[in-house]
């Protein structure tokens, strides 16, 4: 209802809580693009990167307009050890920042999505043409 109230087309799917390490392995998750966010280090900014998709830049996809699958893991207070970034980062995370501020675990899911939406709901111009 929500979704239909705001006008979406998709809906974001939020996947039920599970233990990290399965996480790593989820059979709907292979396929996507998978980042974890880190609040410290010189990781890219989760902008930088989904815009960098958006382009085709890092991908050679070539249709820009194709909204690809993402998966974002945003961590505990406190962060993530360094054992759990090494097994994301084994796994094919990439480690990505949401800026320079350390945000609270509960804030840092809704500063990604309101990442996410920007990027697939702005009008970005390749090559001269636009696809939003």
């Amino acid at each position: 209802e929500a979704a239909e109230q705001s006008e979406r087309e998709v809906v974001p799917k939020i996947l039920d809580p599970v233990d990290f390490s399965d996480s790593l392995q989820l059979p709907e998750t292979l396929e996507a693009y998978r980042y974890i966010c880190v609040a410290r280090g010189k990781a890219p900014h989760l902008l930088n990167c989904l815009l960098d998709l958006r382009l085709g830049l890092d991908t050679g996809q070539t249709d820009p307009a194709r909204h690809p699958e993402i998966v974002i893991a945003t961590g505990p207070e406190g962060g993530w050890t360094t054992q759990e970034l090494e097994q994301a980062t084994a796994a094919g995370f990439i480690a990505v920042s949401l800026g320079s501020r350390i945000l609270r675990a509960i804030t840092a899911p809704i500063v990604s999505l309101s990442v996410v939406a920007a990027v697939s709901e702005s009008s970005v111009k390749a090559n001269g043409e636009d696809f939003a």
